[in-house]
């Protein structure tokens, strides 16, 4: 996706590897900090308090994907609007 993207942007061209891999870099470190430190601590602490402990396993993973894919889609969306438009 990345790929199309700049190239929707920026056109075929001999850089076009180039650019990907230097916006695909900071965006996965971002997105791997995110993940382990932030989204899936609260997910599953979320999680947990919503579901018992008798629950089906399926319920309870459910409920931490839910959260970890909102948590992420959020933060990425965050990630990459500041990082084209900026704050204001």
């Amino acid at each position: 996706m990345s790929i199309y993207n700049v190239a929707l942007m920026e056109g075929w061209s001999g850089t076009l590897v180039k650019d990907v891999i230097i916006g695909y870099l900071p965006a996965l470190i971002v997105a791997f900090i995110l993940d382990v430190f932030v989204v899936g601590k609260v997910a599953k602490e979320i999680a947990h308090k919503l579901v018992k402990e008798n629950d089906p396993m399926i319920k309870r993973i459910m409920f931490i994907s839910f959260f970890m894919v909102t948590g992420m889609v959020l933060f990425m969306s965050f990630y990459g609007a500041v990082l084209h438009v900026g704050f204001s």
